[in-house]
């Protein structure tokens, strides 16, 4: 049992270490424009596709919580989208084939923002993207050798990049924390 505690202890360290090496990492003016288009969306909309899609979906909650209108695919709350409009990519290797469809999609639509979260700079999305915000963290495809789950540490650095980005935003809109209750649902 020793073993597997170790084990489980040195992924909570090599996870806590990928995040931390994103403070020096991301290039924080891509993050700044992100929360600039964030801040002046009409409505935002979140897509991912397998586990990035769990961090979309964590992504889209929080910006509710901040005042940000934001749905994800699929979701009874996403809206037809244009020129105001943001959609936000979640994807490790900036090529998920249905990520580029959305995209596509969104070009065609006139949507006004394309902002990617990625860990590949040369990727599809990448080059479709106005504002891409690479994490420096093993995505998939990455032969990048790790003790934590296949795309475990680019997921990770997503969430608290995404937490970050929202901080960021209340802080433009001087927003405290305790009005985050107003945009909590009251009824789940």
């Amino acid at each position: 049992m020793s073993d597997l505690t170790s084990i489980g202890r040195g992924v909570v360290a090599e996870l806590a270490g990928v995040v931390a090496r994103q403070q020096d990492a991301v290039d924080w003016a891509s993050v700044r424009r992100l929360v600039e288009a964030l801040d002046g969306a009409r409505r935002v909309l979140v897509f991912g596709a397998g586990r990035s899609r769990s961090v979309a979906l964590a992504l889209a909650q929080r910006l509710n919580h901040v005042g940000v209108g934001a749905a994800s695919v699929g979701e009874s709350g996403n809206t037809r989208l244009g020129a105001e409009d943001v959609l936000l990519l979640v994807s490790g290797s900036g090529a998920t084939a249905s990520a580029v469809a959305m995209a596509d999609q969104a070009a065609a639509a006139g949507v006004g923002t394309l902002v990617l979260l990625t860990s590949s700079e040369q990727s599809p999305l990448a080059e479709r993207a106005d504002v891409v915000c690479r994490l420096h963290a093993r995505g998939k495809g990455s032969s990048e050798a790790t003790l934590s789950p296949y795309t475990a540490p680019f997921d990770v650095s997503a969430l608290v990049l995404g937490e970050a980005v929202c901080r960021m935003v209340m802080e433009k809109r001087g927003m405290e924390d305790e009005e985050i209750e107003q945009w909590r649902p009251n009824v789940e």
